[in-house]
């Protein structure tokens, strides 16, 4: 008996010992992982009309012989985005573009001389003058938000580049049923993405959560349906559905999305599409510009013949946080527009320096540079990363370089001294 008592006891011990063990798996094993790509809901507003104006007499406002109204931008987008807008001009044969608005005051051509340029907004209420009051006169080449039309080939163009901060919040998804085939002008611009209807619908929460466990779910009142505008409620993949988050509701019509957009010249009217909006948010996601000019004396009138059109078009970029960072720290103001570093000019023993700050030297050489609008190579790079010009400039020289893809400028002082 005491030798049965024993092998019990040593069993009970072995079986516990055994218990306390971590389970393992002989021979290995696997498993996969589904990988969601997540796409930055992209809707950036823009006007679709705009009107400009050869004033001759100023009657609009005073200080700029060409007038427009003002195109604006707004980003609506949960991400933030790169806004290249190309400006192309139809102009009249004869009439001359000056580079220089000083320049229409001595010209003398016959057809008359014009300068045309694009102002951009500096802050949320002015383009020019830090009191709020914009004097459109003191607005030429020099300023870093005016950009000055030239020719490009055959076209005489404009291009500038805005940055604008993504909004807060989290975005709403609207409705989109295009009334026909190709509609273009239902709204201002957004991505579209086609929504399909599930063949078969849930009937009950345990249906619709078996549906968001395989991917985002968007619902639509069917009621709406047929709405423009209508609210699309996102539920996201992997959501367990209840109160306050989503609910299940027989009177809903359930879709899966597609994975890209759709352009809007393919937009089908028998289909349904879904868009983002995000409330903008009140500081850094606006972007506006005008158009502004001077007109040559020389010319008795000037008419809409003589600047006939202006065609706008515009590329939309989304852009990662560190990307606009990089873009921010070169000096974007209020997101409009990439402002030109100032560098400091030295004269020294009888040189004459370029620094980036009056201490510091540059990461690179110049990959262009001018003195007075012209390109100059009568420099070199030193090795302390300062740039050494080979002669003298003349007074209130500009004199802009790009480093690493950012513009840098200095003007020289009204008297250099040495």
């Amino acid at each position: 008996m005491k030798g049965k008592k024993l092998m019990s006891m040593l069993t009970a011990g072995t079986l516990a010992a055994t218990m306390a063990m971590p389970v393992m798996a002989a021979d290995g094993g696997s498993f996969e992982v589904d990988v969601t790509t997540k796409t930055g809901v992209l809707r950036v507003e823009v006007p679709t009309s705009m009107a400009i104006a050869v004033d001759q007499f100023e009657t609009t406002n005073a200080g700029t012989q060409i007038y427009s109204s003002e195109f604006t931008i707004a980003n609506k987008s949960e991400i933030n985005v790169k806004v290249g807008v190309t400006s192309t001009a139809t102009v009249k044969d004869g009439v001359t573009l000056a580079a220089k608005r000083t320049d229409v005051d001595t010209a003398a051509t016959a057809g008359g001389t014009a300068w045309l340029a694009v102002a951009a907004k500096k802050s949320a209420t002015n383009y020019e003058a830090a009191s709020g009051v914009d004097d459109f006169a003191n607005l030429n080449e020099e300023a870093a938000n005016v950009t000055t039309f030239g020719k490009n080939g055959v076209a005489t163009t404009a291009a500038q580049t805005f940055y604008l901060k993504k909004g807060t919040g989290n975005a709403a998804y609207k409705s989109l049923k295009p009334a026909v085939d190709g509609d273009k002008d239902v709204i201002s611009y957004a991505q579209f993405y086609k929504l399909t209807e599930f063949a078969t619908q849930p009937v009950d929460a345990n249906g619709l959560q078996a549906l968001v466990d395989e991917g985002d779910v968007y619902s639509i009142v069917t009621a709406n349906v047929g709405n423009n505008g209508a609210t699309v409620e996102k539920i996201a993949k992997g959501t367990t559905l209840g109160a306050p988050n989503h609910v299940f509701a027989n009177t809903n019509t359930y879709y899966s999305i597609a994975d890209a957009p759709t352009a809007k010249a393919d937009l089908k009217a028998a289909d349904i599409y879904a868009y983002g909006e995000l409330t903008k948010d009140t500081t850094g996601a606006d972007a506006a510009f005008r158009y502004i000019g001077a007109l040559s004396a020389n010319k008795e009138a000037w008419g809409a013949e003589d600047i006939s059109k202006v065609n706008i078009a515009y590329t939309i970029q989304g852009l990662s946080q560190s990307d606009y960072d990089a873009a921010d720290a070169e000096g974007i103001t209020y997101g409009l527009y990439k402002e030109k570093k100032k560098a400091v000019y030295t004269e020294l023993s009888g040189a004459y320096w370029i620094s980036a700050d009056g201490s510091n030297g540059f990461t690179a050489a110049p990959t262009s540079f001018t003195i007075g609008g012209t390109a100059s190579t009568a420099y070199t790079f030193e090795k302390s990363g300062w740039i050494k010009l080979s002669a003298k400039p003349a007074a209130n020289s500009v004199i802009e370089f790009v480093v690493n893809g950012t513009t840098y400028k200095v003007t020289t002082p009204a008297a250099p001294t040495t």
